[in-house]
C-alpha cells in the first residue's frame, strides 16, 4: 500500500503520526487484492483541524473528508467514512455478481428443458 501524507498549516510531529496513519489504513488491504494508493491531507485551519483521504484501488476511487477539535479524531472518523464506503461498494459488486449468476443459471434450466421436449 502507498501512503502519502500532506500536512497544511499544522507541523507534522503536531499532527497525527505517519505510523498510526499507516496502521490505520492497512486494514483496508483486506478488502482489495490489488495495489492500493491512499492520499492523506491533514490540515489545521483556526482551530479546525480537517482530514482527507483520498483512496485509489483499480477502476475504484473512494474520499472521505471530517473535521474535529484534533487531528486524530478527524482522521479517525475520516476513516469510518471510508470504511462504510468500501463495504457498501463490496455489497453492491457481490450483489451484482450473485445477480449474474442466477441469470445465468436459468439461463441453462431453460435450455435443458427445451431439449428434453
Amino acid at each position: 500500500m502507498k501512503v502519502s501524507v500532506t500536512c497544511r498549516g499544522i507541523l507534522e510531529n503536531e499532527a497525527v503520526s505517519r505510523d498510526y496513519i499507516e496502521e490505520k489504513l492497512l486494514k483496508f488491504k483486506k478488502y482489495f487484492d490489488k495495489p492500493v494508493e491512499a492520499h492523506v491531507v491533514v490540515a489545521l485551519e483556526k482551530f479546525r483541524h480537517n482530514t482527507e483521504i483520498t483512496m485509489a484501488v483499480g477502476r475504484y476511487s473512494f474520499f472521505a473528508m471530517a473535521e474535529a477539535k484534533n487531528s486524530r479524531a478527524a482522521f479517525d472518523e475520516a476513516v469510518d467514512k471510508l470504511e462504510r464506503q468500501i463495504k457498501k461498494r463490496m455489497e453492491k459488486d457481490r450483489e451484482s455478481k450473485d445477480s449474474i449468476r442466477t441469470v445465468d443459471e436459468t439461463k441453462d434450466v431453460t435450455e435443458d428443458e427445451t431439449v428434453e421436449e
